[in-house]
């Protein structure tokens, strides 16, 4: 049975396929936060050791940089493994996208193997617990979806983002800073 000009009817899309589907945005989001983030990091980092000076560039004050409370943290080692979960995340949500089961089961290993990677990496300064928890979620989600039973990897799938939203949203809060001291005038104007 066709409809007219569409092929084949097939039955509803496998869960993996809707969880991706209706999560395009969180994933989309959670993507984008890490890009802005290590975007914010790279200016930070360049900007506070460009300390060089030159008759063209005079010395000026010291500012203190903006950092975020997980700043350290996610330049270290946990970077590597975040960017190689919002990878795998990403292959496997194509994968679904393109109905490809051998890609999605290739994705769903990978993810398995490296939110367990980064399971026994560095916790974040803030909500360690969420943070295991989600990676637990991404690495069991990952196991479902490479075993093919994406029914109960979709619910896992989708606690995990959620959790990994907060953690980034926590980790990316604004550090405490001074402000900057009040300057005497000798002149006393």
């Amino acid at each position: 049975m066709t409809r007219s000009g569409t092929g084949p009817v097939h039955g509803s899309p496998s869960p993996l396929k809707a969880w991706v589907r209706t999560h395009k945005i969180p994933t989309a989001l959670l993507s984008a936060l890490v890009l802005i983030l290590a975007i914010v990091i790279i200016v930070v980092v360049s900007s506070s050791s460009s300390g060089t000076t030159s008759a063209s560039h005079p010395a000026s004050a010291p500012q203190e940089a903006a950092v975020t409370k997980g700043a350290k943290w996610l330049t270290g080692p946990a970077d590597k493994v975040l960017k190689a979960v919002n990878a795998d995340l990403g292959r496997l949500s194509q994968a679904v996208r393109a109905d490809n089961r051998d890609a999605a089961t290739v994705a769903g290993t990978q993810l398995a193997t490296d939110a367990k990677a980064a399971l026994s990496g560095a916790m974040p300064p803030v909500d360690a617990k969420i943070y295991q928890s989600a990676l637990k979620d991404l690495e069991t989600a990952g196991t479902y979806t490479a075993s093919g039973d994406s029914r109960k990897a979709a619910p896992l799938l989708n606690a995990g983002n959620i959790d990994m939203t907060k953690i980034t949203a926590a980790v990316n809060a604004p550090a405490a800073a001074n402000p900057p001291a009040a300057v005497n005038d000798p002149n006393g104007q």
